[in-house]
């Protein structure tokens, strides 16, 4: 019989501001703060200026405002996919679900490989089959939200049942299919996620060795600067000695002249 998960407490930093409830595709605002995107259309339609509601901080350039709708400045927001796997990630342990395979039993156990939840039967004969024998699959009541939220592939942000494949450069999304034919149709250059993440690591490579490079060159500079303030100091040590010498050789004629008997002043006799 399979156990019951225990409750999952309801973190506040995951509820939107404005309508209290988790978040919904989460915008990123400029000054830092998170809005639903539809509390964040809604709150700009019933504005006269483009502030955010929690800092009063302006989230867009004055000129940008007649030149695109607000539905178009919400959507240009990028969604804080973090954000929106945590809220995913507690929805599922929060609720109960059925097996995927049986769909009668109910589920105690997620594949966090590929994301499906099984009951114990099924999740015997999920871990058998060839393309699943490398899965991670572990027991609801073991895991947190940030373990699923880090390991399951991003949820799409609007179509939360389906994952993120694709990329939108002009709006900085990770989008489903279904967003790519519906709100990204007229975007020029959705890419497969795959590709951004190839294209990703290579700047990292390159990247990687330009800060390799810089880290040995930053090296010997200081280096470099280290023997030149030791030969300065040892300098600097050296016309110190120097100086006192001659200071000492000095004080030694002049006191050796003020005791002199030549160089005495005359004598009045009285």
């Amino acid at each position: 019989m399979a156990t019951a998960a225990p409750p999952v407490p309801e973190p506040d930093d995951m509820d939107c501001s404005v309508c209290h409830e988790q978040y919904v595709q989460p915008k990123l605002l400029p000054c830092g703060h998170l809005l639903c995107h539809h509390c964040l259309l809604s709150w700009l339609q019933s504005q006269d200026q483009a502030l955010c509601p929690l800092c009063r901080c302006a989230i867009m350039d004055p000129e940008e405002r007649d030149q695109k709708s607000w539905q178009d400045v919400a959507d240009g927001f990028p969604t804080d996919l973090a954000m929106a796997d945590l809220v995913g990630a507690h929805r599922l342990l929060k609720q109960s679900h059925s097996c995927c395979m049986c769909e009668e039993a109910a589920a105690s156990c997620l594949c966090l490989t590929c994301g499906d939840l099984f009951c114990e039967s099924c999740r015997k004969m999920h871990v058998k089959q060839k393309v699943a024998r490398n899965h991670t699959v572990e027991d609801l009541t073991s895991l947190t939200v940030d373990r699923v939220a880090g390991s399951q592939h991003a949820a799409c942000a609007v179509h939360t049942d389906k994952t993120t494949e694709l990329f939108c450069p002009t709006h900085g999304e990770s989008i489903c299919h279904l967003c790519a034919t519906s709100r990204h149709r007229s975007c020029p250059e959705v890419k497969d996620m795959e590709e951004k993440v190839k294209d990703a690591r290579a700047v990292l490579a390159e990247l990687a060795v330009t800060l390799t490079e810089g880290e040995a060159r930053l090296d010997k500079a200081i280096q470099q600067l280290d023997a030149h303030l030791v030969e300065t100091e040892k300098q600097t040590k050296k016309a110190i000695a120097e100086i006192e010498a001659v200071c000492a050789r000095l004080e030694k004629s002049v006191q050796g002249l003020s005791s002199s008997p030549e160089r005495a002043g005359p004598q009045h006799v009285l």
